[in-house]
């Protein structure tokens, strides 16, 4: 029986049959929204059940509603069309109906029997995850008073160290979802089986192994014949396989990997490179096996009483978090007399985005699936890409083994509803080279060919970047060249911006494109949950925040004056610093720096000329100052956007977006006066914090849907659009969880433990691999789902390299080596170089309409080019410009000549030279764990006894122990763009809590080091500071120094000019502008300090 309003494939059909257990397989586009409507309202009309028996589970919010709405638009529509008074019953009852998130779900079997779950009956659900690190010290200080647990919780510290052993215990806890019970069947492990479990394991791979060599016997006997060895040499290796009761030793692997390369068996199959590799590091003896297993068991009753130890220090029976839910959840479950399970348990179930279960959902999945009468899972394993959340691909095999169980189907939607012939047939040949059509491999997807039904003009284009191009302007002058009709266009009308989804794999490269785009008069918005409070229109009203809460934020000042509202430009500014200088006020000011608001204010006294749009800024925002004091922050921002011009500057790019963006911010700053009351500081902190936290995104547009979407692929399903352009990754994050192992795989369940450099074992490296295994499955899955959200026009903007996704279409559609389509080329396909595409400097269409407001004249702007320069080069003009001309006159220029450093490298001695190498490579090493660690590490870089003191001495100092007990960033490329300058370097440590610079330094302690020193670790503590929203004088400055005999620090104090003379020297760099040249030997930047002498 067919409900709804438009006809249904057959394979939907089947699918919808309210008395069928069904999995359901629907790849991209095939309806899967309309078939589960379909599946509830055919469910809901025949079974006799009330609605609220019937489950339908999704895993978004947005999913949830969206189901809901189809359903009550279908039922409503139905009754019109019918006169059938059931539908009419249905659509009210639909209010009470299970439509909602897994969350959802649980939360509403929680309410139903709160006491029996240990709740109170109002229990609320804390959207903020409980912080383990705020637990763990007292934790592990109690185990110690502890006599049963002292000695264990002793030796695991010792093993691993008190820091590592909290980041253990803290990553378990985070990650509780994906663990489920594997803790407490790790509590009951029996060591000895866990042993011979590894065994098998690592036996299972050599299997896999020898399954290559076998496969391509034909292949390996001719060559082995051809170098005069007889035929059954090589089965050598066969012969060798070690024995069940031991693991292989390090010589057994050695011989084999000769053996390998002598015969030439990698180049058989490039798989087994990676298997002699992966091979050579399953060393290990069974002391360290069997030590292992004990730690594992020992770590997992640990955790245990240290998760009890945290819900002993909440009110575990008012509040719970989002992972809380599932946990509670399913304790509730199990707990159920069958009477019970059949009062508040589904007894029908709709199960969207199965791919994306994770195994506690899977857990409590199976808990209520015997009380379900008929059930429909729908998912696609292709479309399977958060792992990162715990999902797991492996499950929607466990659910096609359940479905079979119960006597069901597996059923194939085929039929693909968004994506064109042309460009749909091209994605079938290379998904086909992509994913094997079967496979044994459970966290592998398999292919599935669809079938379009839509016959527009459809295409997929590969745009091929240059070298040295940046990516961002590739998509914008795709999208912008698109635009003007360059490359097609839809049903006989120009593109526009709204048929455009753009694709990005980083977060930070959806800011950036939006940005370029801006730039360029094109408008855009993100589709992800940051980047609200740097959205200009925000960022205008959070500084405005900030100043109002503290004058001495010159920072917050700086911006407010850069806005459109004011539209001062930095040579101004320049002018009222140097001005301020130049005529001090009183006594203090000519012995201190004066903040910017004082210069400003200063310059306002002196020249009142309304016009002077510095006048009028001071005006405004005095005013605005004024007003603050007698009222709450919320009504400061309203009177601000009232000021004749204001709002307009602010919201003339994209009113919709803009306006949208402003009410979202007032709304927030009016829930926080209502909740704190007339306390700007404070208000201000809570802002800052969330800026700086970064997870808040955009405000859906008022009206608009005229602009180009752009968000991350995994943020991308269940969005679609007439053109997509994909940003290819270049750079691929690695996505592994940090130095720690939950595998579900191997044996033990879990591996709670970190992965050292001194303690590598054959569990590890089997984890490593098959997480690394999985991680390569899953990016062949995000590349399926950014090619499937194209509706007619697919663009790919990257590079031909190795596991690119470019490289991926290249294989699948058979270009060759060289880059050449083969003759019967499929249809639909070109290709360009991003070189060859013509896209104008800005799109006319978006062009501001220009209005008579006396604050918005436009001035001159001087064109300006970028330029791109080290930290340390900088470092030179910072401390003295002379200084830096002189090196800059010497050296023939600027850029590229290698003494252009901070010492005069001619006159250092090669020695000295190294031994900085040298030291700089061992302390990328730190913190040293132990003295023992600090020797091993020297001893691994050179063979100078110096350097093993050194690098004791250094575990002993107060430095290592900072280290130690901090978050630390190490050897980190850092880049600040000024919008004049592009800076760039290596600090050699970044701390968190408390936050500070750190630069080691091998050179002679001098008065001119210290000088050139301490102006390139201020420059770094302004690109830190930028980093992370903060003021820079509030991150230290250290330079640590190394000498042969002896190490010691000096904390460098914030110079508050320097931004100011960067300005000067991003000037001083523009091509033919002399002044700035003349202005520098005239003294009038920087005074003699003694460098040039």
């Amino acid at each position: 029986m067919e409900v709804g309003l438009t006809k249904l494939t057959a394979s939907q059909d089947r699918a919808a049959d309210p008395e069928k257990d069904v999995i359901a397989s629907a790849g991209a586009g095939t309806g899967k929204t309309r078939l589960l409507s379909e599946r509830f309202l055919r469910t809901a009309i025949s079974s006799g059940e009330k609605v609220s028996k019937i489950a339908a589970l999704t895993f978004t919010e947005k999913a949830a509603a969206e189901m809901w709405d189809r359903i009550c638009q279908t039922a409503f529509d139905l009754y019109w069309k019918d006169k059938d008074e059931r539908w009419l019953e249905i659509y009210h009852s639909l209010d009470g109906a299970n439509i909602s998130t897994i969350h959802s779900f649980c939360h509403r079997l929680l309410s139903q029997m709160p006491f029996k779950a240990g709740l109170s009956p109002d229990f609320e659900v804390n959207p903020e995850d409980i912080v383990p690190e705020d637990c763990v010290i007292d934790f592990l200080s109690e185990q110690v008073k502890d006599d049963e647990m002292r000695r264990e919780v002793l030796r695991l510290i010792k093993r691993y160290s008190r820091r590592r052993l909290k980041d253990i215990l803290c990553q378990m806890f985070k990650k509780r979802q994906i663990i489920g019970a594997a803790v407490m069947e790790n509590e009951k492990i029996d060591e000895e089986k866990l042993v011979e479990e590894w065994q098998r394991n690592f036996l299972e791979l050599w299997s896999e192994f020898w399954n290559i060599v076998e496969k391509n016997a034909d292949k390996i006997l001719p060559k082995a014949v051809s170098k005069n060895k007889t035929a059954d040499k090589w089965r050598w290796l066969l012969d060798n396989i070690p024995q069940k009761s031991k693991f292989p030793d390090e010589k057994f692997i050695e011989e084999m990997n000769n053996k390998i390369t002598r015969l030439g068996l990698n180049e058989i199959d490039e798989k087994l490179d990676d298997f002699r590799k992966l091979l050579k590091e399953f060393a290990i003896n069974l002391s360290e096996a069997y030590e292992l297993a004990h730690d594992i068991v020992s770590i997992s009753r640990l955790y245990t009483a240290f998760e009890d130890f945290i819900w002993l220090g909440t009110d575990r029976s008012s509040t719970v978090d989002y992972n809380g839910l599932l946990i509670r959840a399913k304790e509730l479950i199990e707990k159920l007399s069958p009477e019970e399970q059949r009062k508040i348990l589904p007894s029908y179930i709709l199960l969207d985005e199965f791919q994306d279960t994770s195994p506690l959902q899977w857990e409590i999945f199976k808990l209520i699936e015997p009380n379900a009468k008929k059930i429909l899972l729908v998912g696609d394993e292709k479309q399977s890409i958060y792992r990162f959340r715990g999902a797991d691909v492996s499950i929607m095999r466990d659910g096609e083994d359940l479905i079979s169980h119960r006597g069901g189907e597996k059923i194939v939607l085929d039929k693909n509803f968004r994506t064109g012939t042309k460009l749909l047939n091209l994605l079938n040949k290379i998904f086909e080279n992509t994913f094997p059509e079967k496979t044994e491999v459970r966290y592998e997807a398999r292919f599935q060919k669809l079938e379009s039904t839509k016959d527009y003009e459809s295409s997929l284009r590969l745009v091929l970047m240059e070298n040295s191009e940046g990516q961002a302007d590739a998509v914008v002058n795709v999208i912008l060249a698109a635009l003007e009709g360059q490359f097609f266009s839809i049903d006989g009308r120009n593109v526009s911006p709204g048929d455009f989804l753009v694709l990005a794999y980083q977060r930070n490269l959806v800011f950036e494109i939006l940005k370029k785009l801006r730039e360029r008069n094109v408008p855009a918005v993100p589709l992800v949950e940051s980047g609200f409070y740097y959205a200009p229109e925000v960022a205008t009203l959070f500084h405005l925040a900030a100043f109002l809460s503290s004058q001495q934020m010159n920072g917050s000042l700086y911006y407010l004056l850069r806005s459109p509202v004011f539209n001062i430009d930095d040579e101004e500014i320049f002018q009222i610093r140097t001005h301020c200088k130049r005529t001090p006020r009183n006594e203090k000011s000519s012995q201190e720096n004066e903040t910017l608001w004082e210069c400003i204010e200063h310059w306002a006294h002196e020249n009142r000329d309304e016009n002077d749009r510095i006048v009028y800024a001071y005006t405004t925002l005095k005013n605005l100052l004024e007003f603050s004091h007698d009222n709450p922050l919320d009504v400061v921002p309203k009177k601000f956007l009232d000021t004749d011009g204001v709002f307009y500057s602010l919201c003339s790019y994209l009113p919709d977006v803009a306006t949208a963006n402003v009410k979202k911010f007032l709304a927030k700053v009016n829930s926080l006066v209502s909740e704190i009351g007339m306390n700007n500081e404070e208000i201000f902190k809570i802002l800052k914090a969330e800026r700086e936290q970064d997870a808040t995104g955009y405000a859906p547009p008022l009206e608009t849907k005229d602009v180009v979407r752009i968000s991350t692929i995994h943020s991308a399903k269940g969005l679609e659009a007439e053109i997509v352009v994909v940003a290819d990754p270049l750079k691929l994050r690695n996505s592994n969880s940090g130095d720690f192992y939950f595998e579900p795989t191997i044996a033990g369940k879990i591996i709670p433990i970190p992965y050292l450099d001194n303690y590598k074992t054959f569990v590890h490296h089997l984890a490593g691999a098959i997480g690394k295994d999985k991680r390569d499955a899953e990016y062949k899955r995000l590349f399926y789902v950014a090619l499937t959200r194209a509706k007619r026009h697919l663009i790919v903007v990257g590079k031909i390299k190795a596991n690119s996704f470019i490289q991926y279409i290249l294989s699948g559609v058979g270009f060759d080596q060289k880059g050449k389509l083969p003759e019967d080329h499929p249809e639909g396909l070109f290709t360009i170089k991003s070189s060859e595409i013509k896209a104008p400097q800005k799109w006319k269409e978006h062009i501001p309409e220009e209005k008579p407001i006396k604050d918005l004249t436009s001035t001159a702007v001087k064109p300006k080019k970028f330029f791109k320069i080290s930290v340390v080069r900088a470092s030179h003009f910072v401390a003295c410009p002379e200084f830096f001309f002189k090196k800059f006159l010497e050296n023939g220029g600027i850029f590229g000549e290698e003494n252009f450093a901070v010492n005069n490298t001619r006159n250092v001695e090669k020695s000295s030279k190294e031994f900085g190498n040298i030291v700089h490579k061992l302390l990328s090493y730190a913190p040293f764990k132990s003295e023992k660690h600090a020797s091993a590490m020297a001893q691994k870089i050179s063979d100078d006894e110096k350097i093993k003191i050194l690098a004791e001495k250094f575990f002993k100092s107060k430095y290592n122990k900072i280290l130690l007990e901090s978050d630390i960033l190490q050897e980190i490329p850092v880049y600040l763009n000024t919008g004049e300058l592009v800076l760039t370097g290596f600090p050699d440590v970044l701390l968190k809590n408390p936050y500070e610079v750190w630069d080691y330094k091998t050179g002679r302690h001098s008065k001119l080091n210290e000088i050139l020193y301490s102006a390139q670790i201020n420059i770094y503590r302004l690109i830190y500071a930028a980093s992370l929203g903060k003021n820079p004088a509030e991150i230290v400055g250290r330079i640590i120094w190394i000498e042969k005999d002896k190490i010691f620090d000096q904390i460098v104090e914030w110079d508050a000019e320097i931004e100011d003379k960067l300005k000067n020297l991003a000037n001083s760099l523009y091509i033919g502008d002399e002044s700035a040249f003349s202005r520098i030997y005239d003294g009038e930047i920087c005074a003699s300090c003694g460098l040039c002498d």
